[in-house]
């Protein structure tokens, strides 16, 4: 396993968001009458869009970008990404 952007742990991250949405799919074919169904098969609708935002992004150069995307594929609000990212921060600039 890689620490640098673009290796390994990076497709290990975009493999992980593919294999929840499968087990989402399998979950909503055995529960597709039930009221929540729906509202997942959305929210997985738009995780796989935020999946293929940072796939497009990664292709086009503009890493941030893509990374901010995966971590909305993987559930990960903004406002979250922005506190792990000033925590590494503070921690790298702390030594």
């Amino acid at each position: 396993m890689y620490n640098n952007r673009g290796t390994k742990v990076e497709e290990d991250d975009y493999g992980k968001v593919i294999d929840d949405a499968i087990e989402s799919l399998r979950w909503a074919r055995l529960h597709y009458r039930e009221p929540l169904t729906s509202e997942a098969l959305h929210t997985l609708g738009a995780k796989l869009g935020y999946l293929a935002e940072a796939m497009i992004s990664k292709d086009g150069g503009d890493e941030a970008r893509a990374q901010q995307a995966l971590g909305l594929a993987q559930g990960r609000s903004l406002r979250e990404q922005d506190s792990v990212r000033r925590m590494w921060e503070e921690m790298w600039w702390s030594h």
